[in-house]
């Protein structure tokens, strides 16, 4: 092998780019994983953000009756309960279509349970379900967007046995104005729950498709002013309230926002 030959395989030497890649990737191989870890993170964030619906109300429903989103030859009672909230609503963002974000969460009482396991029929209780259903109620009634709330009984009277923790409003501030007050079950007229809600069978609402079909114990109140864990700041918090106070006012009255 002559001189010439012995130098034809040595590698060619690197540009300073490259040169300066190697040393670059050499200090910072983990710094820069991690950064793009985190753009990765932020730019799913902003398209999962762009993506959502605006809602122009948030509602909740928790009871002893499992709302089914199954359609079987039309609606399921899941829509049937969120077009039948949208007779209510105005377009409160804007854009020129009236959105509701139901939220139905299936939380039955123990007499529930026990009559569901006394059937027989296969039907199992998702005990599981029940109690993240709780959790979210939980929270839901201390702190975010849900104002407007149909609740069992059972659940209303846990929500309120101590006044000091009570989230709800008093409900004799948005009945009809001359509202005729039922002094018992049966008589005609809003049958209160305490101060701070209504029986829903005893309102115009219930003979709405969708309220219809919530329990007969279920009662309607509304949560009383936070800014706590809410996605409104300041004034747009407080404009948020007063559009949610109106609409509870229309569904007491069973009246459609014209």
């Amino acid at each position: 092998m002559n001189e010439n030959e012995k130098y034809t395989d040595s590698p060619e030497p690197k540009s300073r780019f490259f040169a300066w890649l190697d040393n670059f990737w050499y200090h910072y191989k983990w710094h820069t994983i991690a950064a793009l870890f985190i753009v990765f993170v932020l730019v799913l964030c902003i398209m999962q953000t762009c993506s959502r619906p605006n809602y122009d109300i948030h509602v909740m429903y928790a009871g002893g009756t499992d709302i089914s989103r199954a359609e079987s030859g039309g609606e399921s009672e899941f829509r049937e309960l969120t077009k039948a909230y949208q007779r209510f609503v105005s377009d409160f963002d804007g854009d020129g279509e009236r959105r509701v974000n139901l939220s139905a969460l299936f939380i039955p009482s123990k007499e529930d349970i026990k009559e569901i396991e006394s059937r027989h029929d296969g039907t199992e209780v998702n005990y599981a379900l029940i109690e993240d259903n709780k959790e979210i109620f939980r929270q839901s009634i201390v702190f975010g967007d849900y104002y407007i709330i149909i609740l069992s009984e059972s659940l209303f009277i846990e929500c309120t046995k101590n006044e000091s923790n009570n989230p709800f409003a008093n409900i004799r501030d948005y009945l009809p104005d001359n509202a005729k007050i039922a002094e018992a079950a049966g008589d005609e007229g809003y049958l209160l729950a305490g101060e701070c809600g209504v029986y829903l069978s005893s309102t115009p609402l219930y003979d709405n498709p969708g309220f219809s079909s919530l329990g007969s114990d279920s009662i309607i109140a509304i949560r009383r002013f936070t800014e706590f864990g809410t996605q409104f700041k300041g004034d747009a918090a407080t404009e948020f309230y007063k559009h949610n106070e109106m609409v509870f006012r229309l569904m007491l009255n069973d009246e459609a926002y014209a």
